[in-house]
């Protein structure tokens, strides 16, 4: 993601000469006659916006399914597979790292939700070479967990299912 910054796609600037290319040479060439006009001319300078599209996520929410399962979406103005992964002892907590996506504006870095399993959600930014956004789920204590992906390619969504197992399961 280098030179864009905070989701602003870059600029990117075309000339085009009118002069017609031809080979260079490494000997010396006359200096070209300069008609005398009335009008001062300029090349012709194009500007366009790049084409490049970034990787933002736009919003998360938290929900519960029907059948009282805690929910977390995550809407991206693209589709991304995050990588995701599960962290246990003390404190339990599910991850999702973003890898080359910017977080939009409005997030809250920290949310608490007090959901049947999911307690808060923290939210990180991470700038450099790999920039990421970590999404971190802290989850109940002294629990056992069950997490399902789904990836919604034509919306952008990645959304994170977490229901509590039975110990006996």
């Amino acid at each position: 993601m280098s030179g864009v910054v905070r989701g602003q796609p870059a600029l990117l600037v075309l000339i085009k000469s009118s002069e017609p290319s031809g080979n260079l040479t490494s000997h010396a060439q006359p200096e070209p006659k300069v008609p005398t006009a009335t009008k001062e001319t300029k090349p012709a300078v194009k500007v366009e916006k790049a084409t490049r599209q970034f990787k933002e996520i736009k919003a998360i929410e938290f929900d519960t399914t029907p059948a009282g399962e805690d929910m977390v979406v995550v809407t991206l103005n693209k589709a991304v597979q995050p990588q995701f992964f599960g962290l246990d002892g003390g404190r339990p907590r599910l991850v999702c790292d973003f890898d080359g996506v910017s977080l939009g504006r409005g997030i809250r870095q920290r949310t608490k939700v007090n959901g049947n399993v999911i307690k808060q959600i923290r939210i990180g930014f991470y700038r450099g070479a790999k920039s990421k956004v970590r999404v971190v789920l802290d989850l109940e204590t002294d629990k056992d967990y069950e997490a399902r992906q789904v990836l919604s390619q034509e919306k952008g969504r990645y959304i994170i299912i977490v229901k509590s197992l039975d110990r006996n399961e």
